[in-house]
């Protein structure tokens, strides 16, 4: 063969060849994760977080969004996973019908994995859940609180009927952490609908001296709260605390209205939640609970958190 052919050759061999020059790995297994189509901070974030541990355990990750606000589409989707005959299933919804129980039994009776992500549905049929620790997130924010002084502190809540099992958790934390401490604790319910449920959480904030501690626990009463503070003029005259992830908390923050945010990793909720699925379909021991820790964020701080325009 002349030289000038051999390099031809040559090239066209090499050329053929993958850019790293090693074959892509296969995908070790196929997740189908069925979370709620949101816009909130949250769900993205959890979503990223899902793509990020994908990424790192090689996995095949599929989405199946589903509309909180449609009555039977999470439990569709859950139904078109289960039938595409995926390894494991990553679920997250705030509560469980018997149709959804009945799915995931029968997942699971397949040899699908399943793991529920920021559930509370603990009688459902799963592997693991992973989640916020409600409970250690109510007593870090009360040792928080009782380490600034604080001898009295005013929760401010929609309703007792209204309130999520998470809130309840927290809520239940707060006030043992608080009175190993010995600090008062008091509840203020209010309608959290509408105008007639803001007016009232002013008139509330309103009737307190000057220098109370209010903490809220959930994201939507934390914001309402922040603007019950900014309309009233309560900034740097009270102490607000409050569970929440959303930017314009941080904002919030930033500017004094707020003083304390709990705030849970919704990046790394939903990458080990991959990271957990994936170790499962592998044959691995996992617990049936994992939890993601709570950190406290306020201005000292938030510098770690937030760049002016976005979590980091």
């Amino acid at each position: 063969m002349k030289k000038g052919a051999l390099v031809i050759l040559l090239f066209v061999v090499l050329s053929s060849l993958p850019a790293s020059g090693v074959k892509e790995e296969a995908p070790s297994c196929r997740i189908g994760a069925v979370m709620p189509d949101s816009s909130a901070v949250f769900w993205q974030g959890v979503w990223k977080g899902a793509e990020k541990g994908a990424e790192e355990n090689n996995v095949s990750l599929s989405e199946y969004f589903y509309s909180v606000a449609s009555a039977g589409e999470m439990e569709m989707q859950l139904e078109k996973v289960i039938l595409s005959k995926v390894d494991g299933i990553l679920l997250s919804a705030s509560s469980l019908s018997e149709r959804s129980y009945a799915l995931l039994e029968e997942a699971r009776e397949q040899g699908i994995r399943v793991v529920l992500c920021d559930s509370a549905s603990f009688d459902a049929p799963y592997d693991t859940l992973v989640g916020l620790d409600n409970r250690a997130s109510g007593e870090r924010v009360a040792s928080e609180l009782a380490a600034l002084g604080f001898s009295s502190v005013v929760v401010l809540d929609a309703n007792a009927e209204q309130s999520s099992t998470a809130t309840q958790s927290r809520l239940r934390a707060l006030e043992r952490g608080l009175g190993w401490s010995g600090v008062d604790c008091t509840l203020e319910y209010f309608l959290s609908a509408g105008y007639e449920g803001t007016g009232l959480l002013q008139e509330i904030m309103a009737s307190y001296p000057e220098g109370t501690c209010f903490v809220c626990l959930n994201s939507h009463l934390t914001l309402l709260a922040a603007q019950a503070v900014e309309y009233l003029g309560l900034s740097g005259r009270c102490f607000l605390a409050g569970w929440c992830e959303e930017p314009e908390a941080f904002g919030y923050l930033e500017e004094g209205v707020l003083d304390m945010l709990a705030v849970q990793d919704v990046y790394e909720l939903g990458r080990l939640s991959v990271e957990v699925l994936s170790g499962l379909i592998a044959g691995e021991e996992e617990e049936m609970l994992r939890h993601i820790q709570v950190d406290i964020v306020t201005k000292d701080n938030i510098d770690e958190y937030w760049d002016g325009e976005k979590r980091l």
